[in-house]
């Protein structure tokens, strides 16, 4: 017969299985605000059945006893392909805001259509030149002409210099997101080394992974990167066709200003390994 400890260790392995899960779900309603957090779940399966042996072996054979649950792994609530699907709209909806604030920006330095734009102050200093050429002899108009000419080219040098400013101000902002950039995909790099490591060992580090995913969600936003789930627990990133992050190695961006024709300089993006 089968011994009644056996039912005490199905009953243990139950009861331990459920505090498990019980712990798994006081974890989730802990996190419910914390941002990046993934909901997780402990799955339960039977363990290996019971055959018995000898004098506990029925003549027949092909008797298994069960011998309780058990908690295989806890895993991550989490859909990879709507992730990606979501990065790249987030990607996407951040280029558009970029260039959304940026004609806003402009359009404010123009100041079109008021009264004080470079369109209302070109009016009237070619009315002036109008009113001149109907009396050419007046010296008000004359004076008025002088007027309209010297605030229309001082409406050109403060256009110039706001664009100037703006395009500075661009520049510094362009170098802020490169070092951010370049300082996320370190972190992410070295998030891969500790999970792979982790995932080899057979355990599921969630905290690392969420901690990843909010890293890869960063980049996204900023540089609209895409990101590959790799098989021993790694993420690659690649940033414009070129790889930023693969495996524990991060390599490095920097902006450098390329002299142009107009006497202005544009950015170019180089890789270093």
């Amino acid at each position: 017969m089968r011994s009644s400890f056996m039912g005490l260790t199905t009953l243990l392995r139950a009861l331990q299985a459920q505090q498990t899960a019980l712990d798994v779900t006081n974890q989730n309603i802990a996190n419910a605000n914390t941002d990046g957090y993934t909901r997780q779940e402990a799955k339960l399966v039977q363990t290996a059945p019971f055959a018995g042996t000898g004098f506990n072996r029925p003549a027949g054979g092909g008797l298994m006893l069960g011998t309780g649950v058990m908690v295989q792994e806890i895993t991550r609530q989490r859909d990879a392909y709507v992730d990606q699907q979501l990065r790249a709209q987030i990607a996407s909806q951040q280029k558009a805001q970029i260039l959304s604030d940026g004609v806003q920006q402009v359009e404010a330095i123009f100041n079109e259509p008021s009264n004080y734009g470079l369109s209302s102050q070109m009016a009237r200093f070619f009315n002036a030149w109008s009113e001149l050429s109907n009396n050419p002899g007046s010296a008000t108009a004359r004076t008025q002409l002088q007027a309209q000419g010297q605030a229309l080219a001082s409406g050109f040098r403060d256009v110039a210099q706001q664009l100037d400013q703006y395009r500075s101000d661009q520049d510094s902002q362009i170098m802020s997101v490169v070092a951010e950039v370049n300082d996320v995909a370190v972190r992410i790099a070295d998030l891969n080394l500790q999970i792979r490591k982790s995932v080899g060992n057979g355990d599921r580090p969630n905290d690392l992974m969420d901690a990843r995913d909010r890293l890869v969600d960063q980049i996204t936003k900023l540089s609209g990167a895409t990101t590959r789930e790799e098989t021993d627990g790694s993420t690659t990133v690649n940033l414009g066709g070129r790889l930023l992050v693969s495996g524990s190695r991060a390599n490095s961006i920097t902006a450098e200003l390329t002299p142009l024709a107009s006497g202005k300089a544009s950015h170019t993006l180089t890789w270093w390994p």
